[in-house]
């Protein structure tokens, strides 16, 4: 694994490093094999690292006072986190988990070695500052659907968004998956699904949820 090759694609003030500051960066950060379900991240008092992931996915959720989880944001293949590493920022520390959601090799890459960075170079912090208000724009967005669209209309979207990425009407996706990222609890969203199924709109089986009418399903929305 060429780390430094990475680093240097992905960080447009790497040049502006020095060779030590280069070889601090790489020389601090690690290489992780997760598998699906491992606990990558998590607590209100961790600081795992910036996470960037090589391959696989993984997801970035929060935890309600119930015990459930609402998904905030999906990392894939040259994503990057930083509510991982919530202390290089100050006041950025959250009650934010990361797990993968299927087999991944990522890259943990030393808060201490950027934050001291971050303190010489200017474009070093507004890097990683862009990064993290993309993802808390992200979890926004995510709070304020929750709010004000309604639940019918997340659950329909979501199945229109995941007939895309998976390019079939046979869409792999549970009923627990679906609460997850449309924060909802799964036995309501069975009783929606169940709703459409009844209705000739998509069929059901475990672990799979078929789409036998897009265009009902569209006006619906």
């Amino acid at each position: 694994m060429d780390t430094k090759k990475i680093f240097k694609q992905k960080f447009p003030f790497w040049e502006m490093l020095t060779e030590y500051e280069q070889n601090c960066i790489v020389e601090s950060t690690l290489c992780n094999n997760c598998e699906k379900g491992d606990l990558v991240h998590g607590g209100r008092t961790v600081c795992t690292g910036i996470l960037y992931v090589i391959n696989g996915k993984l997801r970035g959720y929060v935890l309600s006072e119930d015990g459930r989880d609402v998904t905030l944001n999906k990392l894939v293949e040259d994503s990057m986190c930083i509510m991982s590493g919530a202390c290089i920022i100050d006041d950025l520390n959250q009650n934010f988990y990361i797990e993968a959601t299927e087999d991944a090799q990522i890259l943990v890459i030393d808060v201490e070695c950027i934050k001291k960075l971050s303190e010489k170079y200017s474009e070093v912090k507004i890097f990683f500052l862009e990064i993290a208000k993309d993802k808390y724009q992200n979890a926004f967005n995510l709070m304020q659907s929750m709010m004000f669209v309604p639940l019918e209309k997340r659950l329909l979207n979501k199945l229109l968004e995941e007939r895309e990425r998976q390019n079939s009407d046979v869409l792999s996706l549970t009923h627990g998956d679906i609460a997850k990222d449309i924060g909802s609890a799964r036995e309501v969203v069975s009783r929606s699904l169940n709703t459409l199924q009844d209705k000739n709109i998509i069929s059901l089986s475990r672990g799979k949820i078929g789409i036998k009418n897009i265009e009902e399903l569209k006006k619906l929305i």
